[in-house]
């Protein structure tokens, strides 16, 4: 998974060339996804958009820490180190995870094989996340407490447009637009979908668990380490093996703090959405299969020729 990664971060992500420039759709949507709308989940699947997502080099990158042009220019060192890392070492095992899945996808799928594949992706994130969370600790000693005061003002203001997109919001208008968010990503892969296909979607989202005081609260903690970590690392209270081990626990252990509450309602949000991708997936006609094939095979051909192309 603001959502997708943080899906918002990904909702241009069709066409591979497009996220080469920016991290963090490049990062995300290279691995997480082609799995997750391939498999029609849409976002939430892996709330990636609260919880991965913007507690990586996005924070950086979208002006959450208002950085000055000597820190922006080590930031975008940064971002292409990780870029070039993740084209050359990682690319061709996305392309071969993603002709797997594609494989899959084309025929009848069960709650069962979705979940699989995300354990897959999960994995891949986890190896992103550990190099990831090296060039955050090697970065985190340049940024000053002014840049974590702007931290901490973004983190409030997204927060407020949380609520006012999820608590305020009347119920229809918040299920209208997971409706249109998943509507978005499975005709993005399969072509236009008929009344009948948005009718079943909307069904089945509608029946999406919802605890939106709940998300928030998790979501709030998770914001909290992050802004202690960096803390932490800007007065050197801990040094650089610290700070890489805790964001590398905060971006993978995504588990690991979860109100009793919370864990519960991830669960059952889980167990959900695994059942509606194979739904979506499931639905599709042969001439919609055959759309998904070609075009993830076009992601496929990418990711192999990026990994392949010589070094700028």
């Amino acid at each position: 998974m603001e959502s997708i990664l943080a899906f918002g971060f990904l909702r241009h992500a069709a066409d591979m060339r497009r996220f080469l420039g920016a991290f963090r759709r490049y990062a995300t949507s290279c691995l997480l996804l082609p799995l997750l709308v391939l498999l029609g989940s849409g976002c939430s699947t892996i709330n990636v958009a609260y919880t991965a997502g913007p507690t990586v080099l996005a924070f950086m990158a979208d002006g959450y820490l208002d950085l000055d042009s000597d820190q922006s220019a080590l930031l975008k060192e940064r971002i292409l180190a990780v870029r070039e890392w993740n084209r050359t070492t990682q690319m061709t095992d996305y392309a071969r995870f993603l002709g797997e899945v594609r494989g899959k996808a084309v025929g009848n799928v069960t709650p069962d094989d979705v979940a699989r594949a995300v354990a897959e992706a999960r994995k891949r994130w986890s190896v992103m996340a550990e190099h990831v969370a090296g060039e955050i600790a090697d970065m985190a000693p340049q940024l000053t407490p002014a840049n974590i005061a702007a931290l901490k003002k973004k983190i409030a203001k997204r927060n407020a447009e949380y609520v006012k997109e999820t608590l305020e919001a009347p119920p229809h208008k918040t299920r209208e637009r997971r409706f249109e968010r998943i509507k978005e990503e499975a005709e993005r892969w399969y072509g236009s979908l008929d009344d009948a296909q948005l009718e079943r979607i909307r069904g089945w989202v509608a029946a999406l668990p919802v605890n939106y005081p709940l998300a928030l609260e998790d979501r709030k903690r998770r914001q909290g380490e992050f802004v202690a970590i960096m803390e932490a690392a800007v007065s050197r209270k801990a040094d650089r093996a610290e700070t890489r081990q805790r964001l590398q626990r905060l971006l993978t252990a995504w588990e690991t703090g979860r109100s009793p509450a919370y864990q519960a309602f991830a669960a059952q949000v889980t167990a959900e959405n695994l059942k509606l991708a194979a739904n979506v997936v499931n639905m599709a006609t042969p001439a919609q299969r055959e759309i998904l094939n070609r075009r993830a095979q076009r992601w496929v051909d990418d990711m192999n020729a990026l990994a392949t192309r010589p070094a700028p």
